[in-house]
């Protein structure tokens, strides 16, 4: 169908809005070695942040059409709302290769957009009320720390009732934080199942986190988050300080997805320095909480769950190993929101891909040791 790419929600009741504020990002602690592209690390600096408002609306007919995407009208809303000409672009070159659920294209002549979406050959009426949670990568943990959490907690602030959740994925994470959080149990379908089907009312969020930078109020609401996991009575490692967050267990399921390949070695020379080797994918979501929030100092490599030190305290230290990824700038944001002591450590590139940031990689032992000892 041919549609406009976000802008008008003159339609929308607004249920919820939050006056975003002004921050200052913190500059990394310390860079050990040096990235494979030096522009991963572009606006990782000491600088003003402003933040945009929190806002929820309540949308009538809506299609969802991708796991961030919506269709209201004729109108596609990505990662809602789309209101510049930037982002407009930015949607155009990123669905060429990563659909998410809609394949988006423009007349050559005319220049008018149109939407391709999956959908059953009978589409379904959902009557009531929803709550749709964007996300940009479903089943990926790190992406629902600081894309889908920061809209549950703004949710359980909300006085509003409603019926049902949609949202990417469903995860054990996320179905333990809808209790954590004390929302309401309700159905949850995965984007997959509706996609292309018609909902009578969504309620959907403003893209507050700008690339994972979580505002004060987000803030409020994760230490909540901890609080409250801290009263559920679950077991969890609280006695080690001193945490090494590991992802050798991947190797198996993603052979050829950025293997950190002398990790093992890595892994034993922490253990040597004190430090206790975690493997979040083990744990419960309360435990991985409980866990980072008795730590003062995380290390591992990126894409281990190194992003739950949003649960550790401020000023904890933070060393995140990266090979070269556009995360990076993502991942600093995260830490430097929260409070975090962070450094980067990067490694170099071992059997170089076509796609260079899911090539494999190695870090210099020397290096790392010389970090071990200055952070200790």
């Amino acid at each position: 169908m041919k549609v406009s790419v976000g802008g008008d929600l003159s339609g929308a009741v607004i249920l919820l809005s939050e006056k975003g504020g002004a921050d200052e990002m913190r500059a990394p602690q310390k860079i050990y070695g040096e990235p494979f592209d030096a522009s991963c690390l572009n606006g990782v600096e000491r600088r003003n942040i402003i933040e945009p408002d929190r806002i929820a609306w309540k949308l009538l007919d809506v299609t969802v059409v991708g796991n961030n995407a919506l269709l209201y009208g004729n109108q596609l809303f990505v990662s809602m709302p789309i209101v510049t000409e930037e982002q407009h672009k930015k949607i155009d070159i990123e669905n060429k290769y990563n659909h998410h659920g809609f394949l988006l294209q423009a007349d050559v002549q005319s220049g008018e957009k149109f939407a391709y979406f999956a959908s059953a050959r009978r589409r379904n009426h959902f009557p009531g009320l929803g709550v749709f949670f964007a996300n940009l990568e479903p089943n990926n943990y790190g992406s629902f720390l600081f894309r889908v959490l920061p809209q549950m907690l703004f949710l359980a602030d909300m006085d509003v009732k409603f019926d049902f959740y949609v949202t990417s994925g469903r995860t054990s994470w996320f179905l333990e934080a809808l209790r954590l959080a004390n929302l309401p149990i309700r159905p949850v379908f995965s984007v997959a199942e509706v996609i292309g089907d018609h909902f009578q009312s969504i309620i959907t969020f403003s893209d507050f986190c700008i690339e994972g930078w979580l505002d004060a109020a987000t803030r409020r609401r994760i230490s909540k988050l901890v609080e409250n996991a801290s009263q559920a009575k679950i077991e969890a490692n609280t006695s080690n300080k001193k945490l090494y967050i590991s992802r050798l267990l991947g190797g198996g399921a993603r052979p050829h997805y950025r293997r950190l390949v002398n990790e093992t070695e890595l892994a034993s020379r922490a253990q040597a320095h004190g430090f206790k080797l975690i493997f979040p994918e083990t744990m419960l979501f309360s435990q991985q909480i409980l866990t980072f929030y008795n730590a003062d100092t995380v290390i591992g490599p990126s894409g281990s769950g190194m992003l739950n030190a949003i649960f550790s305290p401020r000023d904890t230290t933070v060393v995140d190993m990266e090979s070269f990824h556009n995360t990076v700038r993502q991942h600093a944001r995260i830490y430097s929101s929260t409070g975090k002591r962070y450094n980067f450590l990067f490694g170099s590139i071992e059997n170089k891909s076509n796609r260079v940031a899911f090539s494999d990689w190695k870090v210099d032992e020397g290096l790392f040791e010389t970090c071990l000892k200055e952070i200790a």
